[in-house]
């Protein structure tokens, strides 16, 4: 993409020359966004991997993130569809970390307080330990024996806890989308064990 400034008449002489003309816009490309979240939730809904007497789908957040991607891909190619302007992008990362954490709560609440009641303090506190040493595990082996990116393993750490929120903090903190790359990946794996092992777990 070049950015061409002048006489308007020069601008689009040059632009016939050189291309296709990309008009300056702040609106949102709806119809791309809306398909692409469509097919991606479709996908995940629709997909599903037989393991044994367990069906494995990726599920429908993640159908719709790898449409994000595929998306995000072909626009940076041929950036003249799928607009969403930096600060709908902001808004609408903001609202959803908030929402998700909101619902969590909602849903957690009625729970907690009969649970910590039922089993005391040490289901709190082993709650912590069971959450923290993974992730402070995966961040010292992921840094110091992996040497991967700091972003980018913070990112794929949300992604093994398939914890939304976390990745849109992330985001929010480093300015940049690039952390969804870590994401991407390692969600859709502990989407299979979480469904495999959640439903085993259950039917035990």
């Amino acid at each position: 993409m070049v950015r061409l400034t002048g006489p308007e008449a020069a601008v689009l002489r040059a632009a016939s020359r050189l291309g296709e003309l990309v008009q300056p816009t702040d609106a949102t490309d709806f119809v791309a966004v809306g398909t692409a979240i469509f097919a991606g939730a479709l996908f995940g809904a629709v997909v599903a991997v037989p393991v044994g007497s367990v069906t494995v789908t990726i599920g429908t957040s993640v159908g719709a993130l790898l449409a994000g991607i595929v998306t995000g891909h072909i626009r940076a190619h041929r950036p003249l569809f799928g607009r969403v302007p930096d600060s709908a992008v902001k808004f609408m990362q903001s609202f959803g970390l908030t929402g998700f954490v909101a619902m969590v709560g909602l849903g957690a609440g009625p729970h907690f307080l009969p649970a910590v009641r039922e089993s005391g303090l040490g289901l709190l506190f082993g709650g912590v330990v069971v959450t923290m040493v993974p992730l402070m595990a995966g961040l010292w082996f992921g840094r110091k024996v992996l040497k991967i990116n700091p972003i980018l393993l913070l990112g794929a750490i949300s992604g093994a806890q398939t914890f939304t929120a976390g990745l849109a903090a992330l985001q929010e903190k480093s300015g940049s989308a690039i952390a969804v790359i870590g994401y991407s990946g390692s969600v859709a794996i502990a989407h299979v064990f979480l469904t495999t092992y959640g439903a085993a777990s259950s039917s035990c």
